[in-house]
């Protein structure tokens, strides 16, 4: 059995089915990990949200910003902006039953050392805290009042800086934030810094890219996430990171979860 590890579709499915075919993807006894994003911004984002919804077990998706967008969408909690491809799943004949898949997937996923999240592992948590925080939150929005939790998590007017004092609302935020948003962190206060959107060497304030700021808190794990188009597909200590821009016109990129320096990449070119 082979687990592979992919980066954000954002609605590329002709790219994930030709990735599959050519890594000979075996449903019965292979795995797939995905780092979210799902659907948005690419021309299949209904495609792409069905093919890995009906890959069952052999696939494991977390979420992304874009796919909590789309809950927010869903829900009328959020108003889909110019740009998005969401409306197709929306008004799709199943788009309930798709949402409602959605949002029963995790924010973090951990086996043994590997972890897989969407943009990051707060630096200023334990991976103990992750999971407590993750676990905490995906019930919340697989729960009965995920459409309250949607309306915190989407709360512009709370701070993204976190406190043992936060009230319910600015943990949800400030949680889903962290997982589905981060990419640098103010390294003083450890708040998030969401103004900056470049590569590692781009801020031209007081930032530190979160995996710089977290030190060794996570050399022990090997962690995978996607999320951050400007930082590429690389390696950097116990990071894969994985989003290659593949909406933009980048590669779809996969690894093997315990050989990560093998890779293999579907051009996408024609999207450019």
């Amino acid at each position: 059995m082979t687990t592979y590890v992919i980066g954000d579709l954002h609605g590329c499915a002709d790219e994930l089915s030709r990735l599959l075919k050519k890594l000979k993807f075996n449903q019965k006894k292979d795995r797939l990990w995905l780092t979210g994003d799902l659907i948005n911004r690419g021309p299949k984002s209904l495609e792409a949200i069905r093919l890995v919804r009906d890959l069952g077990h052999a696939a494991v998706t977390v979420l992304g910003n874009h796919d909590l967008h789309l809950l927010g969408c869903w829900t009328g909690v959020r108003t889909a902006r110019a740009g998005d491809t969401v409306d197709e799943i929306l008004k799709a004949h199943d788009g309930d039953e798709l949402c409602e898949w959605l949002r029963q997937q995790p924010l973090m996923v951990r086996e043994k050392q590997h972890v897989l999240v969407h943009a990051g592992l707060y630096p200023g948590w334990s991976i103990e805290t992750c999971e407590k925080r993750a676990r905490k939150l995906e019930a919340q929005l697989s729960g009965d009042n995920y459409r309250e939790t949607l309306e915190n998590i989407f709360d512009g007017k709370t701070p993204l800086q976190d406190s043992k004092v936060l009230q319910r609302h600015e943990r949800q935020r400030f949680t889903a934030a962290a997982f589905t948003r981060m990419r640098f962190v103010n390294p003083d206060s450890l708040a998030l810094n969401m103004s900056e959107k470049g590569g590692p060497s781009s801020p031209s304030s007081h930032a530190l890219p979160w995996f710089e700021a977290a030190g060794n808190e996570f050399a022990e794990l090997n962690v995978f996430t996607g999320h951050w188009a400007a930082l590429g597909h690389q390696q950097h200590q116990w990071l894969t990171a994985l989003d290659s821009g593949c909406v933009w016109g980048g590669g779809l990129t996969a690894v093997e979860r315990d050989k990560p320096t093998v890779s293999c990449c579907e051009d996408c070119s024609h999207l450019r």
